[in-house]
């Protein structure tokens, strides 16, 4: 049995795709099995997998129809036989010694999963590290349902929108737990964010979690990425994640305080894009009107005060909940004019 299972989902990726790959292959932990997803690319991708399957027997390849990153990951899933999962964006690269880290963490102090901390490569010599501890931490118990929470938002009146990264790409999570509970991911098509609904799926069974401050996982800001692009559709995507984050969190977050806040986070990121976007004015006005007119906000308005939030964020927020969709553009353009 392989200590590490390592998932990749591949998509319109070739020019990155070597970087990757080669990372994984050149790990200190020997160990592992890399499973590479195919997800219907139409470039070259799919004929790369099938050479590194060839060259590195610890290699298997998955060719399936698009469907898209959550479904991708399912896929390889179905086929893990390691002792413990992670996951690897196939734009992205991590540390040649990242997964005996990790495995060493989780196997060593028998952690359910043990997370790292990380990189953004924000351009070839510009780095922000991110370290969400300063110490090996662990959490158990009762500790868990505050974890969940944290994974989601911030409480209110917290400046810090996030208290630990959702993405699942930076640790490595125990397989029984996955296989036995069936734990599989959203399709991030129809949910916006497939993530945090898996780290809150598996910390549910979770008995003991680990941080560890090493950042060893690379998250690179490649404009062709399909999780790193503006799609106006999005909304309705963030409606659904927002009504199903709160239905799985209830006994955590009663008055879906972290869902609603991570929720307003997205569609304000998402109506910077738009007002920062080449659309036209009345295209903006389009959308923006759409998305303040929705009832979704009268739920909001009812849990959820503009005052919990930074002021700039509060501002935003309350120009949306009173339906103010032209002060709400002039006040994104003159953000975007001073923060580019």
């Amino acid at each position: 049995m392989p200590k590490v299972s390592i998932i990749v989902p591949v998509y319109n990726v070739e020019a990155y795709l070597d970087r990757c790959i080669n990372s994984l292959m050149s790990q200190s932990l020997e160990d592992i099995e890399i499973i590479l997803v195919d997800d219907g690319s139409p470039d070259n991708c799919p004929g790369m997998c099938d050479c590194y399957a060839k060259e590195d027997k610890r290699i298997k390849v998955i060719h399936k129809t698009n469907a898209g990153l959550g479904f991708a990951r399912n896929s390889g899933l179905d086929l893990v036989t390691g002792e413990y999962v992670a996951f690897v964006d196939s734009d992205d690269y991590v540390s040649p010694d990242m997964y005996e880290i990790l495995y060493r963490t989780a196997s060593w102090n028998n952690c359910d999963v043990a997370y790292c901390g990380f990189r953004k490569e924000i351009s070839s010599d510009n780095f922000l590290n991110i370290r969400e501890v300063d110490e090996y931490k662990e959490y158990n118990g009762t500790q868990i349902k505050d974890l969940v929470s944290d994974f989601i938002a911030a409480p209110p009146y917290i400046k810090k929108e996030y208290i630990h990264e959702m993405s699942v790409w930076h640790s490595v999570y125990r397989a029984d737990i996955i296989k036995n509970n069936n734990i599989r991911f959203v399709s991030e098509r129809e949910y916006v964010s497939e993530d945090v609904l898996f780290q809150i799926d598996f910390l549910k069974f979770s008995d003991r979690v680990a941080f560890i401050p090493d950042m060893l996982y690379v998250y690179c800001y490649n404009t062709g990425s399909l999780t790193k692009t503006l799609k106006l559709e999005k909304f309705e995507g963030m409606k659904r994640f927002y009504y199903l984050l709160s239905e799985k969190t209830v006994d955590y977050d009663s008055l879906h305080l972290r869902a609603s806040r991570l929720f307003i986070s997205y569609v304000r990121s998402f109506i910077r894009k738009i007002a920062a976007s080449d659309l036209t004015f009345s295209q903006k006005k389009k959308y923006l009107d759409m998305i303040i007119n929705d009832n979704i906000w009268n739920v909001l308005k009812v849990q959820y005060k503009p005052l919990y939030l930074p002021v700039y964020n509060g501002v935003m927020l309350r120009l949306i909940y009173n339906k103010m969709g032209l002060m709400l553009y002039l006040y994104l353009m003159v953000f975007n004019m001073f923060h580019r």
